[in-house]
């Protein structure tokens, strides 16, 4: 270990875009510039908007209902229907890749509805909270919420008589999840506990 690498007797370090205290850990101010840079780059291709959502998901655990917010962006890289039944080569010609996507070079039709999704995250990922540490000694609070556009979910802890975010998590619904609205709040947020298989101490779910 090298002595120029080690900070000692320090409130708060930044480690791996991280700021951690004794309080909690929130995301470092200095890694936020690139996002806000973001807002004035609209992605012009399939593959940007795919290098668009690879960037942002590094920040879904700080966001809540993230993939709810995101979803008109994810549709863009989505097949709009199912090509025409004509040869291989038509489909390719016509910009439809023979394994269901959209290939990279596809343009799309960025609008003012996926701006403002884009410009949403953006300032909740600006502003998130610093979130809790998990204490495995204490009882977990789980709320989950699902609508037909996604499902989501936020783990809580009381800690010192605060209920605090220790983890966000959220993804939208596969076709197959399509629930009718009835079922949604029955239904569906069950899947969404799949991310968070380590607690073993729930005291309390909320839909």
């Amino acid at each position: 270990m090298k002595p120029r690498k080690c900070k000692l007797f320090k409130r708060e370090v930044t480690f791996l875009g991280r700021v951690v205290s004794e309080e909690g850990y929130k995301l470092d101010p200095s890694s936020i510039k690139p996002v806000l840079a973001l807002k004035n780059s609209p992605p012009k291709t399939v593959n940007e908007v795919r290098k668009l959502m690879g960037f942002l998901n590094y920040y879904r655990r700080y966001v809540k209902n993230f993939s709810r917010i995101a979803t008109p962006i994810y549709d863009l890289v989505k097949m709009a229907s199912h090509p025409p039944q004509e040869g291989k080569q038509d489909r390719t010609k016509k910009g439809c890749s023979t394994n269901g996507q959209l290939p990279a070079r596809h343009p799309v039709d960025w609008t003012d509805i996926h701006q403002s999704a884009l410009e949403t995250l953006i300032d909740l990922i600006t502003s998130a909270p610093v979130m809790a540490y998990p204490d495995f000694q204490k009882p977990f609070v789980l709320h989950t919420d699902a609508s037909k556009d996604g499902l989501g979910a936020v783990l809580y802890q009381y800690q010192d008589g605060i209920l605090r975010v220790v983890a966000y998590g959220s993804r939208i619904d596969t076709s197959r999840e399509k629930l009718p609205p009835t079922l949604w709040e029955i239904g569906i947020p069950g899947a969404q506990m799949g991310n968070l298989r380590s607690v073993s101490r729930l005291s309390l779910l909320r839909t």
